[in-house]
This record gives C-alpha cells, structure tokens and sequence, in this order.
C-alpha cells in the first residue's frame, strides 16, 4: 500500500515560477502541461500583489501543491490530465486561476504533478460606488456631515466613484482577499486525502500518513545542491531509505495485529530521540540498529504466530528444495559423464577404422613380403615395404585400446549407479514430498476457506442478533399498541355505560301531551 504524498508551499516569485515549471530546458521530461483554466495571467497577479504590499516584506504571489502519482499513468495522457484536473477542482474549486505541468525526473522514478495557483478567487470588474452620503461645506471649506446647516450633499450613495487625479472611472479589484484556509494545517491534511479519494477511486492502493507511528522523511532536494557537501547528500538518502523501509513494516506489523499502536507509538519516540529530522553517523547506526530490532521482533512475532501445520510445511519445503539441489547436481554429473560417453564413441570408432587400416596394411604386408622372397633384388618393391611398415608403426593401436576399454567399464559402472539414486531420490523423497506439499497446500485452502465460512458465519449471527433484537422491539411496541387499544376500548365502553345510565335515571317531569 503506496502513502499518498502532497504538500504545499509558498511562492514569492509566481512568473518564474510558471517558467520552471513548464519551461522544457528546465526539466527532464515533461508529460503534460496546461492553462486552460488561467483567465488572468500570473503578470497580473504579480503586478496586483506588488501594488497592495502592506509591510516590508514580500507577498506570496501564489501558492504551489506537489503531489506524487503513479507511475503507469505516464502510459495514459488522457486519464493522467482527467485524474489531476479533478484533483485541483475538488482541491481549489472552480472560481480560482491555476496551472499544472505532470514530469519524469532523471532516472524516471518519480512522476509527479505541480499544480500553481493563486489564493485570491477571479471576481468580475465592477465600478467603484461610494457606500454612503458625503456632505461638505464649502464656506469653511471641509467635509462635514449632514447634521451642519451649511453642508452641502456632493456625493450620493450609489453614486460611481472618478479618480480626481485621471478623471477616470475607479474599478474594484480584479481578485478577492487571500482564503485564510491555505495557511491552515487543516489544509495541509486536506491535499493528501484528496489524493487519496481520487487514486483509490481509479483503483489505486493508496493510504494517508500515520503520524502517530510513522517517521517523516526530510526534503532532500537535487544533488547539484550538495556540490560542497556530498556525504551530507548520502546521508540524507540514506535517512529517508531507512525510515521507508521502517514505515512499511510498522504499518504491516500494526494491521497485521502482531505489534499494538501503543508500541508502536512508543517505538516512534525513542526514534525520534535519537536525532530528530536529520541523523549524524552515530545516530544514524543506533536508529538503524533500533528499527532493524523491531523487524526482527516483528518477524520473530510473526513466525511464533503460526499456525502448526504452516510451520511444519516451510519446514517440508526448505528440506525439498535441498533435496532437488541435491538431484539437480546428480542429473548435472549424468550429463557429463554422457558427454564423455559421447568422446568415447568417438574414439571408438576411431579405433575401428584403425584397425580396418591395419588390417588392409597386413595383407598389402604379407603379399610384398611374398614378393620379396620370390624376386629379392626389386629395389622398389623393397623400398614400398619399408614405408609401408613405417605407417603401422605410427599406428598406436594399443593406446586407444588402453584409454578406451577401462573408461568404458567405468562409465557403465557410474551410469548404473546414477539411474539407481536418481530412481531411489524420485521414489523415496521428490514424488513423496511433493505429494505432502501438495497435502498441504490443500490442508492450507480448506484452512482459509473454513476461515471464510467462520467469518460468513459470524456475519450471518450478527444479522441474526440484530434480527432478533429488531423483532424484539417489533414486538415490545406491538404489546404496547395493543394494550393502548385495549385501554382505548375498555374507556369508550365505560363512557358508553355511564351515558346508558344517566338516561335511565332522568326524572321524568310530566311534560306529556295535554289530554
């Protein structure tokens, strides 16, 4: 799971800013870049921030965010302009000028977007008008106000207010005041759970800081700044490599239950006790040596936690895989044993096509011999005979019967012992311990898929409880209806009985017809 990375700064000098930002020769690889939603220029905002300057110092021409993306979405400019374009919407809203530009740093391990944009929202230009009545009184020759008897009306509410000096029109200010909530920490918090929405929205495993037990990396910035100081460069690099790689197993080992937060968060104090934001030599050894004890804590955690079984299987497969070494070297010596078969052959063909030669040279021998003694003074019969018992002394038959025949018996032997442990190795330890491998990656499914059941189970007990608690009520309020109703009944039949009785018992007071 990747952290989402944003933050923001301020920016004094907005123009070059831009410029840097989108300037091809000052980048290393520039994806995508736009304007698109700049009605005013950043010279305007620039010129606007110069004219209103209330103190010394310098006004934040604008404000810059610096997020990081992921590195697949260099393959999709269409998608890469549509996620950070929603980013800066939902981030700053609609009626706000901003700029973005997407880069590949050098070595193209960062894709990173700057999105620039103004802390004043766009307002349309109206003229000035006065907010109220002005009076004067021009025989003492001052304002007044209305309550003087010798004051005059010059400007009505409403009335459109002229610069005395031009003679023109005054306008009210192209921008609002800056939005407060850009200073804020709140907003700081804001920009990375944006990210977050939207990337884990595309499908991206995407989660915020844990400041409670995570450590902060130092901005480290480009190399060239470190001409004068390259160790410090090194170190640094070598700071932030280290807190990653610890952020990453604390993370882990917290959701993974084998390491509490409160520990963690006790870890993450006395990390920081050793140096803070920027860690010297010794430093440094000593938080190394801390966070490499909490890995192996967390990984001697982890494997106490094991379930039996899961033990017993990585145990199997250490013993396998030395087991296939150990075959892989037979199958390697077989091989080279064939390959001196192979030259064996070889020779012994050799040997068969000398001993051919030598056969034809005895005959070719024995005719010139017979020769000889019939006719002994042909100098040239002599003379072929001679060369012809030089070329069989040349032939070193014996040799190659030497070097073949005892190799061939102990090639046979080393053969014969080979396919013998190499049959004994996959009947007695490959095909068994696969099999048990395979026993056990089976018992290890049933092992997840009754956990599966058991939290199905437990999911359908909960619905079941709160079935049962909602019938309850159901039930409770049904009682009560019912004797409300009942109650409602009972009260109607006694007024109607009283009612019944007070007619029986009215006097009767003789008002009959007259007879």
């Amino acid at each position: 799971m990747t952290t989402a990375f944003a933050r923001q700064s301020k920016i004094t000098d907005v123009v070059g800013r831009s410029d840097y930002i989108s300037n091809e020769k000052r980048q290393e690889q520039i994806i995508i870049h736009s304007k698109a939603y700049m009605k005013n220029t950043w010279e305007e905002y620039a010129k606007f921030e110069v004219e209103n300057q209330k103190s010394n110092s310098q006004n934040n021409q604008a404000r810059e965010i610096i997020i990081a993306l992921p590195h697949d979405l260099a393959q999709s400019k269409n998608l890469l302009r549509i996620i950070v374009r929603q980013y800066a919407l939902e981030t700053l809203g609609m009626n706000r000028d901003f700029e973005y530009a997407v880069h590949w740093n050098k070595n193209k391990t960062n894709l990173h977007a700057h999105i620039l944009f103004s802390e004043r929202e766009r307002q349309e230009e109206k003229p000035k008008r006065y907010k109220r009545d002005y009076y004067y009184n021009f025989d003492e020759g001052k304002m007044s106000n209305k309550k003087d008897p010798g004051a005059k009306i010059i400007y009505k509410k409403g009335d459109i207010q002229i610069d005395k000096t031009t003679g023109e029109i005054k306008y009210e200010n192209k921008f609002t005041v800056k939005e407060k909530k850009f200073v804020s920490r709140e907003f700081n918090e804001v920009i990375k759970i944006n990210l977050k929405n939207i990337l884990t929205g595309r499908n991206y495993d995407y989660r915020l800081f844990d400041k409670e037990i995570e450590i902060a990396q130092v901005h480290v910035g480009h190399e060239k700044k470190y001409a004068k100081s390259p160790e410090l460069y090194k170190k640094r690099v070598e700071t932030n490599e280290l807190k990653s790689n610890y952020n990453k197993e604390i993370i882990k080992a917290v959701e993974s239950g084998h390491v509490s937060k409160p520990e963690a968060m006790k870890t993450k104090i006395k990390i920081s006790k050793f140096g803070g934001k920027h860690l010297n030599n010794n430093l440094l050894s000593q938080t190394k040596a801390l966070i490499d004890f909490v890995i192996e804590k967390i990984r001697q955690e982890k494997e106490a936690n094991q379930p039996l079984w899961m033990k017993e299987l990585k145990e199997l497969k250490v013993k396998i895989n030395i087991v296939i070494e150990e075959y892989n070297t037979k199958i390697k010596q077989r091989d080279e044993y064939y390959v001196k078969s192979d030259q064996w052959k070889q020779n012994k063909a050799h040997l068969n096509t000398l001993e051919h030669e030598l056969q034809a040279l005895e005959s070719k021998k024995y005719s010139f011999v017979k020769y000889l003694v019939e006719k002994p003074k042909d100098s040239s019969r002599v003379k072929e005979i001679k060369r012809t018992m030089d070329e069989i002394s040349t032939l070193n038959i014996d040799g190659y019967v030497e070097e073949t025949s005892p190799y061939e018996n102990k090639f046979d032997e080393l053969s014969t012992k080979l396919s013998k442990e190499i049959r004994d190795l996959d009947t007695e330890i490959i095909i068994p311990g696969i099999e048990e491998v395979e026993e056990r990656e089976d018992l290890k499914e049933n092992y997840d898929a009754i956990m599966e059941r058991r939290k199905d189970y437990a999911r359908e007990m909960e619905i079941e409880n709160e079935r049962q608690a909602i019938r309850k009520r159901f039930e409770e309020k049904n009682a009560e209806l019912k004797r409300r109703k009942e109650e409602e009944l009972r009260r109607k039949k006694e007024e109607e009985e009283y009612k019944n009785r007070v007619v029986d018992e009215k006097p009767d007071r003789g008002w009959g017809p007259r007879l």
